[in-house]
């Protein structure tokens, strides 16, 4: 009796402790936030404690379970003791209370933490049933933590090796061995470097550029990337394609390229520097096409409206094929196959929406990326003048260019034999819909004395892209106007021996002289035989002084005074870049004319990039590693980010350049 009447005691001691505290509590939240005080509730709940400790205790009497009176004592300090054979009901009906009115104080007590101790406990009192449980619990609750749950967006990693961290790797000088001692293997860590100081990193630093590198070669797939919020562009948005002309269509047919033409949206850069170019190496431009089909390029090109970057390739096999051109994944979009024809010359209208192939053939291959349909044309036939009878008719017309869209952009011009240049009519890409353009119907002919070795188009604004400016194998240029077919000056350098090639940049790039009081020019470059290349300014394509009157309509037109033809004016060129030896098969200009890449196909690694500002090669590059091997064709994206380089070996190197790609 006596054990009984002390536990009794012990319990309600216990039960006024709780009612005090929770009175405080009480009077602390009303004094606080107003609210009417839960003591009431909180009194019931601490009775209902009391009446099953007790019973419980009853209980455990009842069945003989006897206990010395240090063990007695024990019990009564632990406020769980007999509560074995509660009833699951009461049981949850008493924890229940007490651990949602825990929750409403530690609400209380931190407005700004979630209380997800709370929820979890709850969900732990309806699963729960015995003693172990339930003390299990209340320590939870009683050691409940104060401050917010911390989550990582990265994992650390399991385990690291401290001896990465003590590693030196050196990557040149006489420490840069292999295991064996030996210098075999080692001279490509020299691709490591960042700057050609640096001969040696840390084991960490030469493992985080090794996955760098893998990493530009082998990019992640987007199945394996985790998706984040950030990374969708919800403003542009490509519909899937079932096919590939489907989404080859999907990319041309975006106008943001035409917008940007005619509203001259174009960010403005800083001019580039001619001390040094730099461009980082990716991933092949055609590497999606397979390894096994490694022909030799004959000719590539970027499609000149699309932002998408489209790439074609015209390979010695008789194909032609289209590349998305992303820097990573670089993917195949479509494939032409032209088993009659050899090719040698792919070429985009400049409106983007035909595409000219041709070879040593008397005809010439058409594909329309509107309808998807390749046409083969013969310009020859239908002629019935003679002039172009079998022996006539020209057998080779890889020797082509397009008329720009400053003009009617309506002609291409292609060269033939002994001097000869034959104007096709290409058609309006209005009229793509009734299947006339790129019929190349022939409308005339231009003849030289000598063989044509050289032709472009003159992009000033005073020829409005109807003059035509041709090269003969003697070094005379030839001046013609395509809309009345005469020719309008000839020059000719007394200095210039066995030219081959002629190619003029789209701006004005070279300085004008301000003695001279003459502003900026484009730059006319000549090719050679011997390896030199002669660079000219706008005097190449002169044809006499301008003048501008008004006409009784208000208009104003120009009137142009043709020189004489029988003195020849002579011609000088401004500079000339000897830095190849070999035939100059290959210039090209990237789209504001800053860098003009000159190759030779007659030489392994014959590329230099030319600075036209002040007409210097990049001393930086290309290097004595890079692999452009013999160098077939060249060509920049309409931004200026890539540039893509075709060789005998079937690759199309691609490069970014880091000045037009920030």
């Amino acid at each position: 009796m006596a054990n009984k009447r002390k536990a009794q005691d012990g319990g309600n001691r216990r039960a006024a402790d709780i009612d005090t505290l929770q009175q405080q509590e009480d009077g602390l939240v009303a004094s606080l936030f107003g609210v009417p005080s839960a003591g009431k509730r909180i009194k019931t709940s601490a009775a209902a404690s009391k009446t099953s400790r007790t019973s419980g205790k009853a209980a455990r009497r009842s069945e003989g379970i006897e206990q010395d009176d240090g063990e007695e004592e024990e019990d009564s300090d632990d406020p769980w003791t007999g509560l074995e054979h509660v009833d699951n009901g009461q049981l949850f009906s008493i924890d229940g209370g007490m651990a949602s009115e825990e929750s409403d104080n530690e609400e209380l007590e931190d407005l700004s933490e979630i209380d997800y101790e709370a929820e979890s406990d709850e969900g732990e009192d309806q699963e729960d049933d015995g003693e172990d449980e339930q003390a299990e619990e209340n320590e939870t609750t009683t050691r409940r933590p104060t401050t917010k749950r911390i989550t990582t967006a990265r994992k650390k990693a399991a385990w690291t090796d401290t001896d990465d961290a003590q590693l030196v790797v050196a990557l040149a000088g006489a420490n840069a061995r292999a295991a064996d001692g030996s210098f075999v293997g080692t001279k490509r860590l020299r691709k490591l470097r960042q700057h050609a100081d640096e001969t040696e990193v840390s084991g960490l630093e030469y493992e985080a550029r090794l996955r760098k590198i893998f990493e530009k070669l082998h990019p992640r797939p987007s199945w394996a990337s985790r998706s984040r919020k950030g990374d969708v562009d919800y403003s542009t948005v490509i519909p899937p394609a079932s096919t590939d002309a489907l989404l080859l269509s999907e990319l041309l047919s975006r106008d943001s390229g035409l917008v940007a033409r005619v509203t001259g949206a174009t960010k403005v850069r800083a001019r580039l520097s001619p001390d040094g170019l730099e461009m980082e190496r990716l991933r092949n431009a055609n590497e999606s096409q397979g390894r096994d089909d490694d022909a030799a390029v004959e000719s590539i090109g970027f499609h000149p409206t699309s932002n998408a970057n489209i790439l074609m390739s015209a390979t010695r096999n008789r194909k032609v094929r289209l590349f998305q051109i992303d820097g990573k994944a670089n993917p195949l979009l479509h494939t032409i196959h032209l088993p009659d024809l050899t090719l040698q010359t792919a070429l985009f209208h400049p409106l983007g929406t035909t595409a000219f192939f041709s070879g040593a053939r008397p005809f010439f291959y058409t594909h329309d990326f509107i309808t998807g349909t390749t046409t083969r044309s013969l310009p020859w036939r239908g002629s019935v003048d003679g002039a172009y009878d079998g022996s006539e008719a020209e057998h080779d017309l890889s020797f082509a260019r397009f008329q720009p869209l400053h003009g009617t952009g309506n002609l291409l011009a292609i060269g033939g034999k002994r001097g000869t240049v034959h104007l096709l009519d290409w058609g309006n890409s209005a009229n793509s819909t009734s299947g006339t353009t790129g019929r190349g119907s022939l409308v005339g002919s231009l003849r030289m004395n000598a063989p044509l070795v050289g032709m472009a188009w003159d992009p000033s604004d005073s020829s409005g892209g109807n003059r035509l400016v041709t090269l003969s194998k003697e070094g005379r240029a030839h001046v013609w106007d395509v809309r009345n077919m005469r020719c309008e000056a000839v020059r000719v350098d007394m200095g210039l021996y066995s030219p081959k090639g002629l190619e003029v940049s789209p701006t004005s790039v070279l300085p004008g002289d301000a003695d001279a009081g003459t502003g900026s020019s484009h730059a006319w470059l000549v090719g050679s035989n011997s390896g030199i290349v002669s660079v000219y300014d706008d005097k190449f394509a002169l044809v006499g002084s301008s003048t501008t009157a008004a006409d009784t309509s208000g208009k104003r037109s120009t009137i142009v005074e043709a020189p004489s033809f029988t003195s020849r004016e002579t011609m000088s060129a401004r500079k000339t870049v000897d830095n190849l030896t070999t035939a100059i098969t290959t210039m090209k200009f990237n789209h504001d004319g800053q860098i003009c890449a000159v190759a030779s196909r007659n030489k392994k690694d014959a590329l230099k990039m030319l600075h036209t500002s002040t007409l210097r090669v990049f001393p930086n590059w290309p290097t004595s590693g890079t692999p452009s091997h013999h160098v077939t064709a060249v060509d920049f994206s309409r931004g200026g980010e890539y540039a893509a380089m075709g060789n005998s070996k079937g690759r199309v190197l691609l490069y970014e350049v880091k000045h037009y790609a920030s």
